[in-house]
């Protein structure tokens, strides 16, 4: 998923307050680091991702989302 996880970098989202906290508490509650949950959270949705397109035969090129 992730080349070469010893380079870190940050990364700045704009979410509401409540989103915001309701992430710090769920990784809270599971004894998990944000970083962890984050990477949990990418993992799932590259395999959503992967389900859908295949269930609608979409072409969609692997890390195009984060060029847009």
């Amino acid at each position: 998923m992730f080349p070469d996880p010893t380079k870190t970098a940050n990364l700045n989202l704009k979410v509401s307050e409540d989103a915001r906290w309701a992430f710090k508490e769920l990784c809270v509650r599971h004894r998990m680091s944000q970083v962890d949950g984050f990477r949990l959270a990418v993992r799932l949705l590259e395999e959503h991702l992967k389900g859908a397109d295949a269930q609608h035969g979409s072409a969609r090129t692997e890390g195009t989302a984060d060029r847009a």
